[in-house]
């Protein structure tokens, strides 16, 4: 009795192989793309580089019933969109951040008041409140992106 094999040919098998690898290809750099696309840029450049640009003053003065915040920008470049500030009592912490009305440009300074209302944390109960600069970075081609510059971060008020 003679046995049949029954196999792929070559030429299929070439075929199948080379779509396969064309899909994996394909999974691959719409992946990339994608995740390159993420990047937040300032300048054409990562809004990182931008962020070792940004050099502030910023003092925060309690005025029962709110505080007074004064953001200074010293450095020569980058404008300061926001202002993100950090609140920490008895180890819990809360991040609030204040749009600056139109930002604060390089040189520029600019004050303004803040409700105490604005903590969930006890304002008579903080113990310091540390500011961080929030600037504004393209995302893809046209796209806006708030980008708070955490290397940044000082200390504006404390008890």
């Amino acid at each position: 009795m003679k046995r049949i094999k029954k196999a792929i040919s070559p030429l299929i098998a070439t075929v199948l192989l080379i779509s396969l690898v064309i899909v994996m290809a394909l999974l691959i750099g719409l992946w990339a793309r994608g995740f390159l696309r993420e990047r937040i840029t300032k300048f054409g450049s990562p809004i990182e580089s931008a962020c070792d640009k940004v050099d502030f003053e910023a003092s925060l003065v309690e005025k029962k019933p709110f505080f007074e915040i004064t953001v200074h920008n010293i450095g020569s470049e980058v404008w300061i969109y926001k202002i993100a500030l950090k609140a920490s009592a008895e180890g819990e912490e809360e991040i609030k951040s204040f749009f600056l009305n139109s930002g604060v440009g390089p040189g520029d300074v600019i004050t303004t008041e803040l409700s105490s209302d604005e903590f969930d944390i006890e304002v008579g109960i903080i113990e310091k409140i540390y500011a961080m600069p929030i600037i504004l970075g393209t995302k893809g081609e046209r796209e806006s992106v708030e980008y708070a510059c955490e290397n940044k971060e000082k200390v504006v008020f404390e008890k």
